[in-house]
């Protein structure tokens, strides 16, 4: 482990986060916009009008393959494409096959999660803001839920990609194999009495592709665990590239693994330090890992972290 100082980071009130708190990073100054491998604040998602999406929110928006329940919106049958679609109030997918959701806002709010993962439904999301409805108060927010949660099964060649993610206790929870995480911006994450933060936690598979993110988890003592956090009995080719992470306890937080770590950039906020890793991961590679500002840019010449 590596000691450092603790973080600037500020618990601020938002009605939209759990006991209407959320972990606030960044001063919003310059980000290097076009020169970052991962994308700037507010770049991720859907960028569009909300008003020109289709709504769902009732039984009568419900489209075909899925249901409107007291816990959001239900999806029964295998291989749903949901597109330019707003969703108030979260989805349990348990229909089987693939998820599909293009150019959309998914809102949690009925239920502890944005998007639950059941019975080997995988997910395929691509410009899609994942966050807590405004005004929805937090329904069983110590359980750790993810933005994307995961129930038993296999949720193997899941892709999140271009997506901005905020509202929970932790962004991503990662388990089967082959998971392409790339280009999202993960942020402003739940705070509960005892929740653990995490911007994304694998617990299990291999062949994973976590790059080109902006993972700021926030670093608030007694809550925050790791940008990316590893734990699992099992996990195999790990792939993290060309991020920008920021918050946890430490940044880099791998209890388990075997795990290639390259050409990313760590922020200086974090409770203990910049990474820990235990006896138990086997790092694969480790090179041109720099440190840098709050705004995700290198700190020039790179000051180099070693594994």
């Amino acid at each position: 482990p590596e000691v450092g100082v603790n973080s600037p980071a500020t618990a601020q009130s938002d009605s939209n986060a759990s006991g209407g708190k959320y972990v606030r990073f960044g001063d919003g100054g310059s980000q290097n916009s076009g020169q970052n491998p991962y994308p700037d604040r507010g770049s991720a998602g859907f960028t569009g009008s909300p008003s020109s999406l289709t709504v769902i929110d009732s039984s009568s928006s419900a489209p075909a393959g899925t249901m409107w329940t007291s816990y959001g919106l239900r999806v029964t049958s295998s291989n749903v494409t949901l597109s330019n679609v707003h969703v108030k109030g979260g989805i349990y997918a348990s229909g089987g096959g693939t998820l599909t959701i293009r150019d959309s806002i998914i809102e949690g709010g009925a239920a502890w999660y944005i998007v639950t993962l059941r019975e080997n439904t995988k997910i395929d999301a691509e410009r899609v803001t994942f966050r807590w409805r405004d005004g929805s108060p937090r329904i069983d927010a110590e359980n750790g839920a993810g933005a994307v949660h995961l129930g038993a099964g296999t949720y193997s060649d899941s892709r999140i990609v271009n997506c901005d993610i905020s509202g929970v206790a932790d962004g991503l929870q990662i388990a089967g194999d082959r998971w392409i995480v790339t280009d999202n911006w993960i942020h402003d994450l739940a705070l509960g009495p005892t929740t653990h933060n995490d911007g994304i936690q694998v617990f299990g598979g291999s062949g994973h592709l976590i790059a080109r993110n902006r993972i700021e988890s926030g670093a608030i003592n007694g809550h925050s665990t790791g940008a990316i956090f590893t734990q699992g009995g099992s996990i195999g080719d790990l792939t993290i590239k060309d991020n920008f992470l920021d918050g946890g306890a430490y940044t880099i937080y791998l209890e388990n693994g075997s795990v290639t770590v390259v050409d990313n950039i760590v922020g200086p906020n974090h409770v203990f330090g910049t990474r820990n890793i235990l006896p138990s991961v086997t790092v694969t590679n480790w090179s041109n890992n720099c440190r840098g500002d709050s705004n995700g840019n290198k700190l020039s010449p790179c000051q180099s972290l070693s594994p």
